[in-house]
């Protein structure tokens, strides 16, 4: 069995990670561009989980960034048939 070598860059990183890196960059920019077009949304007043869904399809994900990492309180409310209800109601 043969070991295979990653090939090295000039700073010593691997040529992997640094796609690895551009990739994960790529990735937060775009969950960040979702997480603001959420609370666009939000602040536009109360929306659905289905309304949410149209924006971004892992909306609860950037909601909770918007309220762990940003400050924001959003409340849901159970409004029947598995769908929820999200209001902005505030920044701290």
């Amino acid at each position: 069995m043969t070991e295979s070598r990653l090939p090295l860059d000039g700073d010593g990183l691997t040529t992997v990670y640094q796609q690895h890196r551009a990739v994960m960059t790529s990735e937060h920019e775009r969950t960040d561009a979702a997480m603001w077009r959420i609370l666009a949304r939000l602040r536009q007043g109360p929306a659905t989980g289905p309304d949410l869904n149209q924006i971004c399809f892992r909306y609860t994900g950037r909601m909770s960034d918007l309220r762990l990492h940003h400050g924001y309180q959003i409340h849901k409310d159970h409004i029947g048939g598995g769908v929820w209800r999200y209001t902005l109601e505030g920044h701290r």
